[in-house]
C-alpha cells in the first residue's frame, strides 16, 4: 500500500482527548452523559483502534515484501573455500611461515614474504634449501640453512681404544675393526649371488636365500643380477628369444615366444606320389625327382635309349621311371648273317674277302701282310 492511501484513512481518536474533553467540560459545565452515551463513545475510540491496527499489518505485509525483493537483488562478491574454511572477498591469512594467502574473486592466490628472515632461502653447491632445512656434506659435515645463510659444523669423532682404527666409506669417524672371520665387518650387508644375502651380525655370516614364487609359463628366463624367473622372454634350446620373436630348431618347425611360453608348429608336407624323391636343401618337404637315372647316366620323361651293358635290352623313361623290354630282332634275307659290333642283332655282310664276309667299314689285313682292305 502507498503512503498517500495510508495518510487518506481516518486517524483514530487519541485517548487523551477524553482527558481534554473532561478539562473543558469542568471549564464549561455541560450537561451529564447518559449511560447509553459514554458507552457509545468508548465504542467509537475501540474502533478507531482497530481501525489503526488493521493499517499496521497493511503496511508490515508491504515492508515484507519489500525486504524480500531486496534481498533477491543483493549482490555479495565470491568467497574462497581453503582447507574447508571460508575466506571473504580480499581476506587474507597465513598459509605458513613464509606463504601468505588472499581471496580475489572466488581464487586463492599464495605468495612467498621474500621480506621476512625467517623465509629466506640458502643455495648451496647448486642446490637451493629452505630456511631451517638441514643437510649433510659428506659423512662429517652436517649444515643449516639459517635466515638466507648456510651454517656448517664439522661432526666430532669419539676417540677410538684399538691401535689399528678402520675407516668405512659410509662414515665419518673411524672404528676399531670387529666383524666375521670372512673379512665383512659387523653389519656389512652383501649379495652372495643373485639369490642369496648375508649379514655379518654377532661375530658370524647369516645368509638368506630369496624365495621365487612359482613360474606362470613353461620357458621363463633369469635376467642377469636376478633371482627370480620372469615370463618376460624365453629360454629355450639354450638361447635367450625375445618375446614376440620365432626361432626354428630345425627345417620343418617354426617356434614364437608368447610371454615366456615358446608355442610350435610342425610344417605339414604333400603326399608324393612318385617312387623317387628328393629334398632340396633349405628345404622342410621332399619334392618328386623329374627324369630317371639308369646306370649313372640321367635321362628326361620321355627319352628311349639302350642299356648300356646290353645292346638288346631297350628302355624308356616315363613319370621318372625306367622300363626296360628285350629287343626284337627282325628277320634277315642272307643264311649267314654276322654280329654287329655295339649291336644286339646281327645283319647280312655286305662284303666277301675269300670266303669272309665284312661288313660295311670293316678293316682287314691280309694273311702276307701285303695288303690293306676296307668294306
Amino acid at each position: 500500500m502507498e503512503n498517500d492511501d495510508i495518510q487518506r484513512q481516518p486517524r483514530a481518536p487519541d485517548l487523551s482527548d477524553t482527558h481534554n474533553y473532561q478539562q473543558q467540560q469542568s471549564e464549561a459545565p455541560s450537561p451529564p452523559l447518559t449511560q447509553e452515551e459514554r458507552i457509545r463513545r468508548l465504542e467509537d475510540i475501540v474502533q478507531g483502534l482497530t481501525n489503526m491496527l488493521d493499517m499496521v499489518k497493511v503496511q508490515n505485509v508491504d515492508l515484507q515484501a519489500r525486504v524480500k525483493t531486496l534481498e533477491s537483488c543483493e549482490c555479495r562478491r565470491p568467497s574462497c573455500l581453503w582447507e574447508g574454511k571460508e575466506y571473504q572477498d580480499s581476506e587474507t591469512w597465513k598459509k605458513d611461515t613464509c606463504n601468505i594467502c588472499v581471496c580475489v574473486g572466488g581464487s586463492v592466490k599464495c605468495s612467498l614474504r621474500q621480506d621476512w628472515p625467517q623465509c629466506l632461502s640458502c643455495t648451496y653447491e647448486g642446490r637451493i634449501y629452505s630456511n631451517k632445512e638441514t643437510f649433510s656434506v659428506g659423512s662429517c659435515t652436517s649444515c643449516v640453512c639459517q635466515n638466507g645463510e648456510v651454517d656448517c659444523v664439522q661432526k666430532t669423532c669419539p676417540p677410538v681404544a684399538c691401535a689399528n682404527p678402520v675407516m668405512l666409506p659410509t662414515e665419518c669417524c673411524p672404528r676399531c675393526p670387529t666383524g666375521c672371520s670372512d673379512g665383512h665387518l659387523e653389519g656389512d650387508v652383501w649379495k652372495k649371488d643373485s639369490c642369496v644375502s648375508c649379514i655379518c651380525q654377532g661375530g658370524s655370516v647369516r645368509c638368506i636365500s630369496e624365495a621365487c614364487d612359482q613360474s606362470t609359463c613353461e620357458h621363463p628366463v633369469i635376467h642377469p643380477g636376478k633371482c627370480c624367473p620372469e615370463c618376460t622372454n624365453c629360454e629355450y634350446l639354450g638361447q635367450i628369444v625375445r618375446n614376440g620373436e620365432m626361432v626354428r630348431p630345425d627345417l620343418c618347425t617354426a617356434c614364437t615366444c608368447r610371454n615366456g611360453t615358446v608355442q610350435c608348429i610342425k610344417e605339414r608336407c604333400p603326399e608324393l606320389t612318385c617312387l623317387k624323391r628328393f629334398t632340396p636343401p633349405g628345404q622342410c618337404c621332399a619334392v618328386c625327382q623329374q627324369g630317371c637315372e639308369y646306370e649313372g647316366l640321367t635321362y628326361k620323361n620321355g627319352d628311349h635309349f639302350l642299356s648300356q651293358s646290353n645292346p638288346c635290352v631297350n628302355c624308356s623313361c616315363l613319370n621318372n621311371l625306367v622300363r626296360c623290354f628285350p629287343v626284337q630282332c627282325p628277320v634277315v634275307a642272307c643264311k649267314k648273317p654276322v654280329p654287329t659290333p655295339g649291336q644286339c642283332c646281327p645283319s647280312c655282310p655286305v662284303c666277301d674277302l675269300n670266303g669272309h664276309p665284312l661288313l660295311p667299314g670293316k678293316n682287314v689285313t691280309t694273311s702276307n701282310g701285303c695288303q690293306h682292305c676296307v668294306c
